[in-house]
């Protein structure tokens, strides 16, 4: 399952997403994993506390493992443990999102943008001004299903990780066991499919037939627009 973390839920934007047709144009197999191993002495560098300088930001949290290449879930007592150091660090914090490789902050005033960390606890940080709605992959989009797939091929499970984009035939798969999806896409954490319209009763009814998840990718589900 993916890792959504949130201190304070922020007010949702009606914003609707792109979303790739069903024969999509070809696309690379996969983006690169971030970091880059390149990177991996300055992050590091980022953390060592006898060498920072007492204005920077430092915590002992990280939750990118560079062993496995993967980041690590958060738990609700880290988060407060992350939001109140960072408040002693910059006052103006008011909440975070902890969306894997970004970490959202809202800030009232924003930090001195010249002096704030590039990462946080080994995540990308964005900061954002308390009015300012989050981007639109940073958070779960679309309705959830509720049921839990069987038998599905180990080459698609294998292929739905995190911050990769599936091939054509997990696509395919997917079209097959959702017979009712016009379009299907990837963003880092989830999969976003869009369904023929229907009435919002018969859409709610739907979701109780429709997987929760596949591979990694929790799924988010669309009533159609037509």
């Amino acid at each position: 399952m993916s890792t959504i973390a949130v201190l304070v839920t922020p007010t949702k934007r009606k914003k609707r997403p792109s979303l790739f047709p069903k024969q999509a144009e070809k696309r690379s197999r996969k983006s690169d994993p971030y970091p880059q191993t390149s990177r991996s002495n300055e992050v590091d560098d980022v953390y060592d506390v006898e060498k920072a300088n007492p204005a920077e930001f430092i915590t002992a949290l990280d939750y990118y493992d560079k062993e496995t290449r993967s980041f690590k879930s958060s738990t609700a007592a880290e988060r407060r443990q992350l939001l109140s150091e960072l408040r002693k660090w910059h006052a103006g914090i008011e909440a975070l999102m902890i969306t894997p490789p970004f970490i959202f902050s809202e800030c009232s005033p924003l930090p001195e943008m010249s002096t704030a960390p590039f990462l946080i606890a080994g995540l990308v940080a964005q900061y954002l001004d308390e009015d300012d709605g989050y981007p639109i992959d940073s958070a779960f989009m679309g309705e959830q299903g509720a049921v839990e797939l069987d038998d599905v091929p180990p080459s698609v499970i294998d292929d739905m990780k995190h911050f990769t984009i599936p091939t054509k035939a997990s696509f395919a798969y997917l079209f097959h066991i959702i017979p009712q999806a016009t379009h299907i896409t990837s963003y880092p954490t989830q999969l976003l499919i869009e369904l023929r319209r229907r009435d919002d009763d018969e859409f709610a009814k739907l979701l109780q037939t429709l997987p929760a998840y596949v591979g990694d990718f929790d799924i988010g589900y669309l009533n159609g627009v037509s």
